[in-house]
């Protein structure tokens, strides 16, 4: 996961740096045009398909059943997609920004259909808790996607050429998926264990629509009241703190089926126990990256990109804060859904959505001119405000809700980490600012030698950071030996190479 962090970094720079802003905001429109429409493929199944083969249910009557129900739901998705093109066309007569829009988002309906077609074996990978086969596709995506990007990003092949890159990654994804899948049986497609899934996935079905909808209302709404070019400065801070979440999506997709089987052994105690050290390790983590996000935000734009740096630091900053709530707000997600209640989380998730469209409705555009409407028109920064304001409702709801389902109760040492990351956040403040440091650097302008030393300063402010966050935690016996041996295993590349090939020549299928 942090190699494939790298690699996504290294390409948006190159996107970013040697394209502009307005190139990633027609990627970025392409991909939540069709992303609005891609809870079709998925409906919830994905989730109730963890669940069952979690519950121990026959793994090939699983496969089949699932994989039928995929093909069907994608290629409605597709239907769905090629007729919204038609409607905006045609019917409404509106017509797309720049000649690339369109051909964009068709690469792009190919790109969810790939995506669509692996998660079949990569959610039986995570709910067998096979991590190692789970997380290699998406190692490999970024290896595939990276190379082709620098090299189109420096070869000016222009924006269609950049969204073939990300198709191909997804590619990629779906090789390397389909080879780890071979030996599990696939069975026929099975009516009654339909139901079940049915049965699960459809209190879900309303969230995972509202809530698709709202993750990618935003980049479309900047596209029609602002144009691309604020779409690339939304879509690239939105991308440089998607690895925050992915910390904890990583977390979630390895305790979900592990809570579902203590909730099939009635072990409530034991669920509370994973939720709250889950939390806390989410937290360590998660936290002072935030801060550092936050302080840093314009010299980090910076290093990509001047104008963006210019025009969306504010963005980032809120971008950062949303990342850390939302990195909570499915820790306790996965909890109620692993304790069959997947209606409670629907609701939770509808509040968030419906929060989330109706003030990116308010705050983005600057007025509704048929209507006679005046309205905030904060852009981009309209459009990351809506999203963190809609994760602290989540948030609220979620831990109110949990508490009362399940007992789990608010983790007081997340305070002591926000209290530690802060300290550290005002000293790296007074320092940067007290020596201006970012004024002796212009990486845009200069050489590769001003830019790898830039790149190093942020490298040392950050160590430095890191440093100030443990020595506080470290005082108040927050950060143990345990602590540091813990995480030192999973960054230590035998231990991982090991588990790896342990895992990958293991093809018992139980």
């Amino acid at each position: 996961m942090m190699a494939g962090s790298v690699l996504g970094y290294v390409a948006l720079f190159f996107i970013l740096r040697y394209m502009g802003p307005e190139e990633y905001g027609i990627i970025g429109f392409g991909m939540a045009f069709v992303g609005l429409f891609a809870f079709i493929a998925d409906l919830g199944f994905n989730h109730a398909h963890i669940k069952r083969v979690s519950e121990g249910r026959d793994l090939g009557s699983c496969i089949g059943t699932f994989f039928v129900v995929k093909v069907v739901l994608t290629a409605v998705m597709i239907g769905c997609v090629l007729f919204s093109i038609f409607f905006w066309k045609v019917v409404i007569g509106r017509g797309f920004e720049t000649p690339e829009h369109e051909p964009v988002i068709y690469l792009f309906i190919l790109f969810y259909v790939i995506t669509s077609l692996s998660s079949i074996p990569l959610t039986t990978f995570a709910a067998r808790r096979e991590t190692a086969k789970q997380q290699l596709p998406g190692l490999i995506e970024p290896m595939t996607r990276a190379p082709l990007i620098i090299i189109i990003a420096l070869g000016t092949f222009g924006v269609f050429a950049l969204a073939g890159a990300y198709v191909a990654g997804v590619i990629a994804i779906l090789i390397t998926a389909i080879i780890l899948f071979r030996g599990y049986p696939i069975g026929k497609f099975d009516p009654k264990l339909f139901k079940h899934y049915f049965r699960f996935a459809i209190p879900i079905v309303v969230a995972a629509s509202i809530a698709m909808i709202s993750v990618n209302i935003d980049k479309v709404m900047l596209q029609l009241f602002w144009g691309s070019r604020f779409v690339g400065y939304y879509f690239g801070a939105q991308r440089l703190t998607a690895f925050l979440v992915m910390i904890s999506t990583a977390v979630t997709l390895l305790l979900f089926p592990t809570l579902s089987e203590h909730h099939g052994k009635g072990e409530e105690k034991e669920i509370r126990r994973l939720t709250i050290v889950a939390e806390r390790y989410v937290s360590l983590i998660i936290m002072p990256a935030t801060i550092l996000f936050i302080v840093f935000a314009k010299p980090i734009l910076f290093l990509f990109n001047a104008e963006i740096a210019e025009n969306a630091t504010t963005t980032l900053q809120i971008m950062s804060i949303y990342s850390l709530v939302f990195s909570f707000d499915l820790l306790f997600f996965n909890q109620i859904m692993a304790v069959d209640r997947p209606g409670l989380s629907t609701k939770i998730a509808v509040v968030m959505a419906v929060t989330n469209i109706v003030l990116n409705a308010f705050f983005i555009p600057k007025d509704i001119r048929f209507l006679g409407i005046n309205l905030l028109g904060m852009g981009a920064e309209g459009a990351a405000l809506a999203t963190a304001i809609s994760a602290i409702v989540g948030l609220i709801l979620l831990k109110i809700v949990t508490r009362r389902l399940t007992g789990t109760k608010w983790n007081p040492k997340i305070l002591m980490h926000l209290v530690a990351a802060l300290v550290m956040g005002i000293v790296l403040f007074f320092i940067s600012d007290t020596f201006n440091i970012w004024d002796l650097f212009d990486p845009f302008w200069a050489g590769i030698i001003d830019l790898l030393l830039y790149m190093g300063v942020l490298l040392c402010m950050g160590l430095l950071g890191i440093g100030i966050y443990l020595g506080i935690l470290i005082i108040f016996k927050e950060f143990k030996k345990a602590d540091l041996k813990l995480f030192l295993n999973i960054l230590d590349p035998r231990g991982i190479k090991d588990y790896v090939i342990v895992e990958l020549k293991d093809n018992k299928i139980e």
